[in-house]
């Protein structure tokens, strides 16, 4: 092979947090790990001859180009038994994880119980805002990983007289080790205020973040109603918004999203979901999500739910739709996405999340992770390409067709259960997926419809192709080492943010899986998806609830199948080897 040329690139100067070479794991937790990415530009906002006002901030990775800075509270309103809890929880990880937005919970009993106070109580209601404002005004720890890195190799020192903003008071506060705050009171220490990439006080600090998100519901519905911040009637959503409006410090915006369900079947399915939490599951996991359905509810149990709930309808107020509370931002979802009515819904996040909304429902759903057998490139070491499969890989290819017709197309009693395949458009992905058997089924609906379904019909997404290596495509990592070392350090110091010259990242990654995400919250069927290693990342650390940033060590084998089951409280995982390994031989290169 020809030895490419090296990439020219000039030399930064020494930077004050020591990074070491790429090293096989890179989960180092140290400032000098976490800054890595953004030091390694930071020579380019220094300013010189050429370039005497270089740009002082650096720009936002894709993932979180859009919202910058805002802040939102959602607060969730509506009949008990709704699936208000379930609905936080899904938003909160697509909030985190694709918009890259500090996220948190509140549930009103669980504060309340902390305040202490009568229900309904102004004491209660302040104790909850002011647990709001303190997320909110904390330290944002996506901010600090773009701001608090010193101008590499500055050396400058604002005179007395500088018209840099004088520097805030500094009070004490209690921090956790390696947080955001630390690293901000050590990069004071050693640099100096007047060092730093931007000022403590300068608003851009703010405006590095993706913004802040409270989420605001109830686990018990019946005992918060008195709660002002519980949304149970229009004096107290009017109380919610007007207490946020004064606060212009605050500036967050507030948004009701009443979840509205009289269909019988979704509010019985809400009420064993409730009770497999409580009890554990007594259906059968042998099949995809029909037999979920079938647990036994207590005929006691449904009468006190059926009496609670109506009791509480006599008194809940839903959202106006008469123009008393046309001034409020508000999002209707009834049953599930069936019709979704928003008002006063403008703006990208607002978008976003109606949008989101518009999806998700609690219908149980399975999804099964496979990669591709092993391709030749596998074989060879290399990264990316459009190889073709080894005999290995073939074999694997014969025994997940097997497998899935067996485990995944049929119920436990042998009946046809409708299910998606999709595939990325490479080579290696189709001709593993193609013995996956596609017969036309006949099943009845919900509704007691008849219906025809192709099983199985293969969907190629270009959104699932593998994580593109630009220059570095078809090379081995010894050969990434070798002809670009500047490269093959930087991606050891921050894999998740290191974009390969003219490739992509695996925040370029979340970006273009976003759209698939929606797609597969959308789907009641079970989805088999024959993609990637790192597209099985993403997807797997996005529907278990993990920190994005750790979706890089997650381990997708070759020749398993993980199955992703959620439920109410996340979602389970179980793996299965479908073909085993020959000994003594590497099927896959080590990802660093």
């Amino acid at each position: 092979r020809r030895r490419p040329k090296k990439l020219a690139m000039p030399d930064p100067p020494a930077l004050p947090l020591d990074v070491g070479p790429m090293a096989s794991d890179a989960r180092s937790t140290s400032p000098g790990a976490q800054h890595a990415y953004v030091q390694s530009q930071s020579h380019l906002l220094k300013a010189t001859s050429d370039n005497p006002l270089p740009t002082a901030v650096p720009p936002p990775i894709a993932a979180v180009a859009g919202l910058l800075g805002v802040r939102h509270v959602l607060c969730l309103i509506g009949l008990p038994e709704r699936g208000k809890p379930f609905i936080a929880q899904r938003l909160s990880k697509y909030l985190s994880f694709f918009h890259g937005a500090e996220v948190k919970l509140f549930d009103v009993n669980e504060v309340m119980d902390r305040a202490g106070g009568p229900p309904g109580s102004d004491h209660n209601a302040m104790f909850m805002f002011e647990e709001i404002k303190a997320f909110m005004n904390a330290t944002s720890s996506a901010a600090d990983r773009n701001m608090t890195v010193p101008r590499a190799g500055s050396g400058r020192s604002a005179p007395a007289s500088s018209s840099s903003p004088p520097s805030p008071e500094v009070r004490p506060v209690v921090v956790r080790e390696g947080s955001a705050e630390v690293q901000l009171a050590e990069s004071l220490a050693t640099h100096g205020e007047e060092e730093l990439l931007v000022h403590p006080s300068d608003r851009r600090r703010k405006n590095v973040d993706s913004g802040k998100v409270a989420i605001l519901f109830a686990n018990d519905t019946f005992a918060c109603f008195k709660e002002k911040w519980s949304g149970t009637s229009k004096e107290r959503r009017r109380w919610a918004s007007e207490t946020l409006a004064k606060d212009r410090a605050l500036g967050a915006k507030l948004i009701f999203i009443e979840v509205i369900v009289d269909r019988a079947d979704i509010l019985e399915a809400n009420l064993r979901a409730r009770e497999r939490a409580k009890n554990g599951p007594t259906a059968s996991r042998e099949s995809a999500g029909p037999a979920m359905y079938e647990d036994e509810l207590p005929d006691e149990c449904l009468r006190e739910f059926e009496d609670r709930a109506r009791r509480f309808q006599r008194i809940y107020v839903s959202m106006q739709e008469d123009g008393s509370e046309d001034d409020l931002s508000y999002i209707k979802l009834i049953n599930y996405g069936d019709k979704v009515v928003t008002n006063r819904m403008h703006g990208y996040l607002r978008m976003r999340i109606a949008q989101f909304l518009s999806v998700i429902h609690p219908t149980p759903h399975v999804i099964y992770l496979s990669r591709h057998g092993q391709s030749e490139y596998n074989r060879l070491g290399k990264i990316g390409g459009d190889s073709d499969l080894t005999a290995h890989g073939e074999a694997y290819a014969k025994a997940l067709g097997e497998w899935v017709d067996a485990k995944v197309s049929l119920a436990a009693d042998g009946s046809p259960v409708p299910c998606r395949l999709w595939t990325s458009s490479l080579l290696r992905t189709r001709r593993t997926a193609r013995h996956i058997s596609t017969p036309v089924v006949s099943y009845t609906t919900s509704d007691g419809a008849h219906l025809d379904w192709v099983q199985m019909r293969p969907k190629a997404f270009r959104n699932l192709d593998e994580l593109y290596a630009g220059l570095c495509d078809g090379m081995t990592y010894e050969e990434i080492a070798d002809n670009y070392p500047d490269e093959a350090e930087a991606r050891g110091a921050d894999k998740f943010q290191y974009r390969y010259p003219r490739g992509e990242s695996y925040t370029d990654l979340i970006a273009r899986l976003e759209p698939l995400a929606h797609e597969l919250e959308r789907s009641r069927e079970p989805v088999v998806i024959v993609a990637h290693q790192a597209i099985h990342r993403v997807l797997f650390a996005y529907f278990m609830g993990m920190p994005r940033e750790e979706c890089i060590h997650v381990s997708i084998p070759l020749n398993t199948v993980i199955k992703i089951t959620p439920t109410s409280n996340g979602c389970e995982e179980e793996r299965t080897v479908v073909l085993q390994h020959p000994k003594g031989e590497l099927l896959d290169p080590a990802s660093h």
